[in-house]
């Protein structure tokens, strides 16, 4: 990757970033903040995910103990951030 190319990155991200707080406002307006944040989750995590994919290939399969704890930090994770912050 160029300077270049890590540059025009930095950018982009700045001005997604930026657009958070307009956004977020509006959102609020119209939505609590605990669906608002669910739904930012919900329409995140299969672009993360699709992006995982196409990036990275399939993700290897988790044992059984491996998913109770994934479920269990995913939920706390998400249900912490969002009512802490």
């Amino acid at each position: 990757m160029t300077h270049r190319d890590a540059y025009l990155l930095l950018f982009i991200v700045a001005l997604i970033w930026a657009g958070n707080f307009p956004l977020a406002k509006l959102g609020l307006s119209e939505l609590g903040p605990l669906t608002l944040a669910a739904l930012r989750a919900l329409i995140a995590a299969p672009l993360l995910m699709l992006a995982s994919r196409i990036l990275e290939g399939p993700l290897p399969p988790l044992a059984r103990r491996d998913l109770t704890a994934v479920i269990v930090l995913g939920v706390s994770g998400f249900v912490g951030n969002s009512t802490l912050w």
